[in-house]
């Protein structure tokens, strides 16, 4: 909930293709402080569930792995990195999609012209809840397969350096760096798929048709740098969310006897 103004900021930058300061300032004239809000329990309901899906596809994924000696034959990194792949297209297809519409649709209209999944879902069919799925599963793959493959070798260095009595349990500031790391690094990778994204999901999508389409439409009218928008906003987003989550997770794996 706290990172929810950047979120809403970032889907607009992505959308309008402007700064952050004139962004700031149609979202807030559109609706006031209530509209950096807008599709607070999609955003609420969709992080309550996404990363018990990442995480828990991203170990079934792991143990077939070890299962069939996949991982021998691929070695840590590569391994973790294709794991990530598969649980991010997972996530994205199970869970994020849908939410994930719903959200841009109210980030980028008035307050109270959008509805519902339920709603959308009457009015456009399935295929309205998954529009931008293909680019929403290129981009939560990407992300998955960077964080899991980051965290561990940057937890690793720094309990080393900093903490090396404590590598069964790293202090906290150790794992949260390390997730907040693969998080803003993830996000720098993949914001061109993001703003692709967004595009396809928000309230002028309708005039792209496919993923590709929107790409290049993008490229040719707007140049590379329109792929970086929203940037600023979601770097120290995804620093915050990820340093969280990989924290927590770390701790609940322990505490349940994992590790």
């Amino acid at each position: 909930m706290v990172t929810m103004p950047l979120d809403t900021l970032k889907t607009n930058m992505q959308v309008s293709g402007q700064g952050a300061t004139k962004s700031a300032g149609v979202i807030f004239r559109r609706g006031g402080i209530r509209q950096f809000y807008a599709g607070l329990p999609e955003f609420l309901f969709q992080a309550s569930g996404k990363a018990a899906v990442r995480f828990y596809t991203f170990s079934l994924f792991q143990n077939a792995s070890n299962f069939v000696g996949m991982d021998a034959v691929l070695g840590q990194t590569a391994n973790d990195f294709t794991c990530g792949l598969g649980a991010g297209v997972v996530e994205a297809l199970a869970w994020t999609t849908p939410t994930e519409r719903v959200k841009v649709l109210k980030q980028t209209s008035r307050i109270g012209t959008q509805g519902s999944v339920l709603s959308i879902a009457m009015d456009q069919g399935v295929a309205g809840l998954y529009r931008g799925a293909l680019a929403t599963a290129m981009r939560q793959s990407s992300s998955v397969a960077i964080r899991f493959t980051m965290y561990g070798p940057i937890k690793e260095r720094l309990t080393n350096t900093f903490s090396p009595d404590s590598r069964g349990a790293p202090p906290v500031w150790i794992t949260m760096l390390a997730g907040g790391c693969g998080g803003a690094v993830s996000v720098c990778v993949n914001n061109p798929i993001d703003v692709v994204k967004s595009r396809l999901q928000g309230s002028s999508g309708a005039q792209y048709s496919n993923t590709l389409q929107c790409f290049m439409h993008v490229l040719k009218n707007e140049g590379v740098s329109a792929f970086y928008k929203g940037l600023s906003a979601r770097v120290p987003r995804l620093f915050l969310s990820q340093a969280i989550q990989f924290s927590v997770y770390e701790r609940a794996y322990r505490a349940i006897g994992g590790g």
